[in-house]
């Protein structure tokens, strides 16, 4: 489901500088898992890691906002190298950090978008230029996205995004040639 032509959404995207991220229901499924020991387990999408490691190959900046707490998460970001400095766990008020985030890189709503699945991102999607949700998302959130992924969370929909951001800044090709040539 896309709200917009791909090409509004290319134009929108032209000037993103932040991708923020939710991470259950975008970074995983959503699913929660929990061993015996009562350790969390969460399955993330090697193709979400490079979609990623592209868009700060390309300096977009990438900062993760999370209702819950997790030690695999902050694990995952910085084997990413998503910056410690923009790794917000535990966040109830997601405004609240998303504030912080714009304080501390000093980029602004209009060069921010932000994917979220759910009624705690609700606040800072309707502040962001370019709200993005995917298909397993709750239907108000996905009512207010710019765009709702082809791929369901957890399964790709980050790289999905990626590579749309890239391509609307016309650096994707980069991107490609820069692995062609590995």
């Amino acid at each position: 489901m896309i709200t917009k032509p791909n090409f509004e959404i290319l134009e929108i995207l032209k000037n993103i500088k932040l991708l923020i991220l939710d991470v259950d229901g975008i970074f995983t499924k959503g699913s929660l898992y929990y061993s015996a020991k009562e350790e969390h387990i969460k399955r993330f999408s090697v193709y979400d890691g490079l979609g990623i490691k592209n868009l700060l190959k390309s300096d977009i900046k990438i900062a993760i906002i999370s209702s819950r707490d997790s030690e695999i998460v902050s694990k995952r970001c910085l084997d990413l190298g998503i910056d410690s400095n923009l790794i917000y766990q535990g966040c109830h008020n997601k405004n609240e950090y998303y504030q912080k985030i714009k304080k501390q890189t000093g980029i602004m709503d209009q060069n921010i978008a932000f994917m979220g699945d759910d009624l705690p991102d609700l606040a800072v999607m309707k502040q962001v230029k370019a709200p993005i949700s995917v298909p397993n998302a709750i239907e108000h959130i996905k009512s207010i996205a710019i765009y709702v992924t082809k791929t369901k969370g957890g399964n790709g929909a980050i790289r999905e995004v990626s590579d749309l951001i890239l391509t609307s800044q016309d650096k994707l090709q980069n991107i490609i040639n820069y692995y062609e040539n590995l």
